[in-house]
This record gives C-alpha cells, structure tokens and sequence, in this order.
C-alpha cells in the first residue's frame, strides 16, 4: 500500500504508541509485584495467576508494537495485524474480566463490555477506512 496516512491513521498511530508506553510501564509494574508477592509467600495459584497476566501483557505488547510499525509504514498487511492486534485486545479483555469477577463482581463485566464495545467499534470502522485507502491508492488515475 502506498504511504497514504490520513488523519484517522496518524490518530491511530498516536494511540498505538501510548498503549505501547503504558504497556511497558504496566509490564515493569506487574514484574515488581509479581517479585514482591513471591517475597511475600503468595499462593502458587496466586503466582500462576499473576504469570499468565504478564505473559500475556508482553504477548499484547508484542502485538501492538508490530501493528504500529506496520500501520506507521502503511505495510500492504496491515488489515491483517489491526485484525491479530483488536481479536488480541478483546481475547486480553476476556481473561481479565474473567478473573475480574472473582474479585470485582458485576463491575469487572461491565468494564469489559464497555471496553469490548469500543475495541469493536474502532475495529469495524478502522478496517473500512483502511479498505477505503487500499481502494483508493490502487485505483489509476484519470
């Protein structure tokens, strides 16, 4: 895809980059209590639980990182990674929410709906506006 970057997409990227930076942050905080929990004589089931949040945030930030490189360069795949990288960021969500319940209740839940809500509506109008840049740029000109 040719570098066509509208003012959605560069909106886009901005956001991408702060998740990223908010990730790493949450990363590095998740590892310091994880350490300071297993200091502290957690439970195993304790431990697995915080595990699996971290192997699954650096697993999202993953995600994320190559989804911004190629939504930056406007790669001809990036339908493919806004795709990986919104199913990621609701599978995320269902995990969290799930554990959420047994400590949260009712507001877990409805932060995931509210979250889920949104995560597919960007999803929706984002791929459309990435077909309609694809349509665009591949079409001759008159």
């Amino acid at each position: 895809m040719v570098n066509k970057q509208t003012i959605y997409s560069k909106i886009i990227i901005s956001l991408t980059g702060l998740l990223i930076a908010f990730g790493v942050g949450n990363i590095l905080s998740a590892l310091f209590n994880f350490i300071l929990d297993i200091r502290a004589g957690a439970s195993n089931v304790e431990i697995l639980v915080y595990g699996l949040i971290i192997v699954l945030s650096i697993i999202g930030l993953v995600i994320l990182t190559i989804f911004f490189i190629k939504l930056y360069d406007m790669a001809p795949n990036v339908i493919k990674w806004t795709h990986i990288t919104c199913g990621y960021l609701i599978f995320q969500g269902t995990y969290l929410a799930i554990l959420g319940l047994f400590s949260d209740g009712l507001i877990a839940l409805i932060g995931f709906l509210v979250e889920s809500a949104l995560v597919l509506l960007f999803w929706i109008t984002f791929v459309n506006h990435l077909k309609k840049i694809q349509n665009a740029t591949s079409m001759p000109s008159s």
